[in-house]
């Protein structure tokens, strides 16, 4: 049997289902994400605990019994990213959604890195 595995990314969890083809759903599994609120309007979310989540939801559905080479497609949705930097460090990394705040942070760091002399 082939599967489609659909990722949604809330303010407060993860939620994860998996279906067939005909869109019956297998398998519906959430994991709990942290979000920090700022004291100037910030609503962050680490981007690695996406991952972490990720990976919860879907050993849960290894262990029933799916093999993961069944899944064809692979997609994901939420409400709100506005910035997902990359990095090799996982730690140093935080998501920015629902305000401008850190999306003027990135754009502010990358000008002074890049002036616009360089571009």
């Amino acid at each position: 049997m082939e599967y489609i595995a659909v990722f949604a990314i809330g303010t407060s969890s993860m939620k994860g289902v998996l279906m067939n083809q005909q869109a019956e759903m297998l398998h519906t599994d959430s994991a709990l994400l942290d979000t920090h609120f700022g004291p100037s309007g910030q609503v962050e979310q680490h981007p690695y605990d996406w991952w972490k989540g990720l990976k919860e939801i879907t050993s849960k559905w290894w262990k029933s019994g799916v093999d993961p080479k069944q899944i064809v497609m692979i997609t994901c949705t939420g409400q709100m990213e506005n910035v997902i930097p990359i990095s090799k460090d996982p730690e140093c990394l935080s998501l920015s959604f629902y305000c401008l705040t850190f999306l003027v942070y990135c754009a502010t760091k990358i000008h002074t890195l890049f002036p616009m002399e360089l571009l």
